[in-house]
């Protein structure tokens, strides 16, 4: 059945609603995926209707003011049922490959796992790309920070290393621009805005805004870090982080096992930095991205902090 109803969209926000989709069963005696046995019997790979609670009947009457489905903690949150339509990958605007090698590896997984994935599309695309799913669930992968359905979807986010970001902004660079860059931070170190948003027009701690929106309007620092992340763990699911794409990988098909089962084994990345020990003069010049990009640093510390605490909790280990 394709997604029906009307969808409404912005560069900033997803809006859709969505009627009510087939239950998927497989009566037979192997307990498949999220190991849930209905009642007469058959396995409920997806809906769970008979979970009440759980019933995917959605027309959209408003945007939900409430909370979404749950908060990210260092404990090991409980297994997520299958009943849920769209699980909505979030990321910063140029998603480091890594984050994006989680799309590629959840290709494989369309058929039998009976999910579509819309990534990295622009808002008519993925209006598009919702109409013509047939399949039980859609993933849609998405730099949107606002998302409004008929009923709360299960939102998962990246954060980012600023020093992941920073070799993916200076990568491919003249060498002439990255020059004149140093030469402006030996004259300006504590230029506000950086140098590095007046000259190569990255703009200073944009994950942080990324993350908390307007609710970081006017603050700054380790403070607007700490909106950030409280808002993230209203908002999310989970907060994967971009350098540890085979730990993420992995926390999703334990957490979402009916829409991402064998997930891991498709996932060709590596944990850990992409990149080369820098120069001497290219760690210095990442050093002061660093040091203007404070609240996004100190973002990706709560964030690593409570990913590896869960590590630790569901998987048995923090690397």
């Amino acid at each position: 059945m394709a997604w029906g109803s009307t969808r409404r969209f912005s560069t900033n926000a997803v809006k859709f609603d969505f009627h009510t989709g087939r239950n998927v069963r497989h009566c037979r005696s192997t307990v498949l995926k999220d190991k849930t046995v209905a009642e007469d019997g058959c396995i409920v790979v997806h809906a769970h209707d008979f979970e009440p609670e759980l019933y995917d009947r959605a027309r959209a009457v408003a945007v939900p003011s409430r909370p979404y489905v749950t908060a990210t903690t260092s404990a090991c949150p409980p297994v997520k049922s299958g009943a849920h339509r769209l699980v909505v990958l979030a990321a910063p605007p140029d998603a480091a490959p890594a984050t994006k090698g989680l799309i590629r590896a959840m290709q494989p997984l369309t058929v039998a796992n009976d999910f579509s994935v819309c990534a990295w599309l622009d808002a008519r695309a993925t209006r598009k790309c919702l109409l013509k799913s047939n399949k039980y669930a859609v993933v849609l992968a998405t730099t949107a920070t606002d998302f409004s359905f008929g009923r709360p979807p299960l939102v998962v986010a990246i954060a980012r290393d600023p020093r992941e970001r920073y070799a993916q902004q200076v990568a491919g660079r003249p060498r002439r621009v990255l020059h004149q860059v140093d030469d402006c931070l030996t004259q300006f170190a504590s230029l506000s805005p950086s140098c590095f948003q007046n000259m190569l027009f990255v703009d200073d701690d944009a994950d942080v805004a990324w993350f908390c929106g307007d609710a970081c309007a006017g603050v700054r620092g380790a403070e607007a870090a700490q909106i950030a992340w409280r808002r993230a763990k209203e908002r999310f699911l989970l907060v994967g982080l971009s350098d540890r794409p085979t730990a993420t990988a992995a926390e999703l098909e334990r957490l979402l096992p009916s829409h991402f089962l064998r997930l891991s084994r498709h996932h060709r990345g590596r944990d850990g930095p992409r990149r080369r020990a820098p120069a001497k003069v290219d760690r210095a010049r990442e050093a002061a991205f660093v040091a203007a990009n404070v609240a996004d640093a100190a973002f990706y510390e709560l964030a690593r902090e409570a990913f590896m605490g869960r590590r630790l909790a569901c998987h048995g280990n923090s690397s």
